[in-house]
């Protein structure tokens, strides 16, 4: 409601001064189907709006995304002060202003630049292409790798900062009588105290990474299976190394492409503010997974001191959430927004469907559907990073499926989340229908050095499990075997 309610409007008049979108609509069935829906030929006149702005006018892109570190730096923090609150001994209006402060942070933050870090690339990848295209003419041979490199932020994500800290702390347990006492424990209180409290500290810094929007963060015992995991692995030191030194070797290898292929100041600046487009909506995202956690704790409360099913919280307004906490309202609605809900932003005006009357809408506004041969031999899509590999398909949409997982498989997916990491981790290459060298798959698979293809529609349909393809991520090709 958020986005819809403000959100998106207030994006676009922060970086054109005025509105492309003016008729789309958010739709959901129960708290986790959820879909937008806009007109293609107004978001195509809006991406291409952007594109030239960060093409003609960097300085207003640079300064829109200044302006969004602050915000999400400043949601970050209002964040990390709710968790340290106990909310059980705050008032219902105490529990209200904290929960309106969250998710007014929650709004501008995520929506300050999203138009540049999510809708650029959301219709065929337009601005990855265009790079891709320049890349190609600058550098014909190896444009793949310059790609690549060139639009990497050097900057180590939150995800890799937490990576380094938990291969430390394997690197504790790895000494000899720690180690023997983790490999014979069964759960966290056989441990030794100083393993039991370093997993604490460490689950309550980072257990919200896969949260997404709302739930469940890592439990310890996920940490503890990790731990033992990991303790024979003898290149732990080796990989801290890695990750600790990876700023440093990226900004040297920056700058041996910039030296050889002789860029130019406007050239590297539409590089520099790629790398930073992709890493801010990263930023953006485990902002927002810290917040919904934090966010979770507060409806949690508001559950139990109001007697209402936490689901049905979910299918709230704010402003709703706030009546309940300080008023009376009446929650029967829910059950009929849980069947479906329509939220549609048309002319400025925000229309409000529940039940029947958003099924209906939903009949007469389905949105467009992609056609695609399922029996297509080479399936084409987008360079994220490079390399290339081959090996056994494997659907991982969910986490559910991460047991399939086996090291050299083929990771193919609609789209990637945090909670999917330890299965990227394993794949010798990437394959999403998401698009575009910001999202999610995009980054990690850099990050891990992993060829990556995105952009491919309907990949996880086409492609089955058990599957055998080439991966040529430098061309953006998969070959079915």
């Amino acid at each position: 409601m958020p986005m819809v309610y403000g959100g998106i409007t207030e994006s676009q008049l922060s970086l054109f001064g005025k509105c492309y979108l003016t008729d789309y609509f958010v739709s959901s069935k129960g708290v986790h189907e959820i879909k937008g829906c806009f007109l293609k030929n107004e978001l195509n006149t809006m991406i291409d709006a952007t594109i030239q702005c960060i093409l003609l006018e960097p300085d207003k892109i640079r300064k829109l995304h200044q302006e969004t570190y602050a915000w999400n730096d400043e949601y970050f923090a209002f964040a990390a002060y709710t968790l340290t609150v106990e909310k059980k001994l705050l008032s219902d209006s105490q529990l209200a202003h904290m929960y309106g402060k969250l998710i007014n942070l929650q709004q501008i933050s995520h929506m300050h630049a999203v138009t540049t870090t999510w809708f650029v690339d959301t219709e065929d990848s337009k601005f990855s292409k265009l790079l891709l295209k320049k890349t190609k003419q600058l550098a014909e041979k190896e444009f793949a790798k310059v790609f690549s490199v060139l639009t990497s932020d050097v900057r180590n994500s939150l995800t890799l900062q937490e990576e380094i800290e938990f291969l430390r702390l394997v690197k504790f347990c790895q000494q000899p009588i720690l180690r023997k006492n983790l490999s014979k424990a069964s759960s966290e209180d056989e441990l030794p105290t100083s393993i039991q409290l370093r997993i604490k500290g460490h689950h309550k810094k980072w257990c919200w990474l896969p949260f997404m929007y709302m739930g469940p963060p890592y439990s310890r015992e996920h940490y503890l299976t990790q731990l033992k995991q990991k303790l024979e692995d003898n290149t732990i030191e080796k990989q801290i190394a890695s990750l600790e030194n990876r700023p440093v070797e990226l900004e040297e290898e920056k700058k041996k492409i910039v030296q050889r292929l002789h860029l130019d100041k406007a050239t590297l600046d539409l590089y520099k503010i790629a790398a930073d487009m992709i890493f801010l909506k990263n930023y953006r995202k485990e902002a927002m997974f810290h917040g919904s956690y934090a966010l979770s704790l507060i409806l949690k409360e508001t559950a139990k001191r109001k007697q209402v099913a936490l689901n049905h919280l979910y299918m709230l307004s704010p402003a709703e959430i706030t009546q309940i906490l300080i008023g009376i309202l009446d929650i029967s609605i829910v059950e009929q927004r849980m069947q479906a809900t329509v939220i549609r932003f048309k002319d400025n005006v925000v229309q409000l469907l529940e039940g029947k009357k958003a099924l209906e809408f939903l009949r007469t506004h389905a949105p467009t559907e992609t056609i695609v041969d399922l029996d297509q031999k080479v399936l084409q899509g987008v360079c994220s990073s490079s390399g290339k590999a081959s090996g056994i398909v494997r659907i991982i949409n969910s986490t559910n499926d991460m047991d399939k997982m086996q090291q050299g498989d083929i990771m193919v997916s609609h789209t990637t989340f945090p909670s999917l990491v330890p299965a990227m981790k394993k794949a010798a290459a990437i394959i999403t229908e998401d698009g575009g060298m910001t999202c999610h798959a995009a980054i990690v698979s850099r990050e891990l050095g992993t060829p990556c293809i995105t952009g491919i529609k309907k990949a996880a349909k086409i492609l089955k499990d058990g599957d055998r393809v080439e991966v040529d991520a430098d061309q953006g090709k998969v070959t079915r075997k």
